[in-house]
């Protein structure tokens, strides 16, 4: 019998504001229009939105997880 424990992020095991996973805010920038122009030479506007906050959080992403394995050999 073989037993296996594999731990993901370690990090926040250790600590739990360690090792969190963020992401990029998609609200940080908006889209507000095109410059004139044809479609090949028009440029996009985008409004940044400081107030958002630049990153956010994935909880599922940050948080450790634990894999248990057992084997048995006939």
């Amino acid at each position: 019998m073989e037993g296996e424990l594999d731990v993901f992020n370690v990090l926040n095991v250790l600590n739990a504001r360690w090792a969190h996973y963020r992401v990029a805010d998609p609200a940080v920038l908006q889209h507000v229009g095109q410059t004139s122009g044809s479609a090949e030479t028009s440029q996009p506007i985008f409004r940044f939105n400081a107030a958002r906050g630049a990153w956010t959080m994935l909880p599922t992403e940050s948080s450790f997880q634990l894999q248990l394995a057992l084997r048995s050999r006939f």
